[in-house]
This record gives C-alpha cells, structure tokens and sequence, in this order.
C-alpha cells in the first residue's frame, strides 16, 4: 500500500521528465507536466497534505484558511486538473471515481467561504 509520502503528489511538485533539448519544441505531454507542476506550487506549503488527506483519503477538513488558498491561489482550473491527474495514478485508480467526488465536495465546500 502506497504512503502518503508517495501519493502526496498532488499538491507537491512531481519531478517530471522535461527534454534536455533546447532545440526542440516541448511536447505536449511536457508542457502538460509544466502546467501541473505550476499549479502544484500556487498550493501553500502549510496546506498540501491537508487538501491532499481530504481529497485522496476524505480524512481531513480543509481549513479556512487553505480553502482561501485553493480558491483565490490556486483556482478552480488547476485545482480540477490536479485532481484529475492523481485520480489516474495506477495506485490510486482503483478509487477514481471516489477520489474525483471528494475533490468536487472540497472545491464546493471551500468556494462557499
């Protein structure tokens, strides 16, 4: 069974494989990946496993305060795409669907705030 520490790559910065080439166009699977690695940053620091143990494991009560973050930093685009991708992990598609309605719960529940 994975660890927090290894699935906890939805608000940490994933070390993605971007080309070396400087010559070359970036791909759209790396331009991808920069993306999310943007959006991962605009997520404080204090507040990452807190979103994170709501969204993957429904544990956890995002606070009012990383709920500001979420909606007014990281916002709803980054935010849903974020969760989309850590849906699709191989460890964690096994609750795809669990995991993409906690994080729309999340988004609403902190939007009210």
């Amino acid at each position: 069974m994975a660890t927090l520490l290894n699935i906890c790559v939805l608000f940490i910065v994933v070390s993605f494989h971007i080309s070396s080439a400087s010559n070359l166009a970036p791909s759209p699977l790396a331009m991808y990946e920069t993306y999310l690695s943007r959006c991962s940053q605009k997520v404080a620091q204090d507040c990452r496993d807190e979103i994170h143990s709501s969204v993957v494991y429904g544990n956890q009560t995002v606070t009012v305060k990383c709920c500001s973050n979420l909606v007014n930093v990281v916002g709803k685009q980054c935010y849903d795409d974020m969760s989309k991708y850590v849906a699709t992990l191989p460890n964690l598609m096994p609750k795809k669907d669990e995991i993409l309605q906690r994080s729309k719960n999340v988004w609403n529940a902190c939007a009210t705030h």
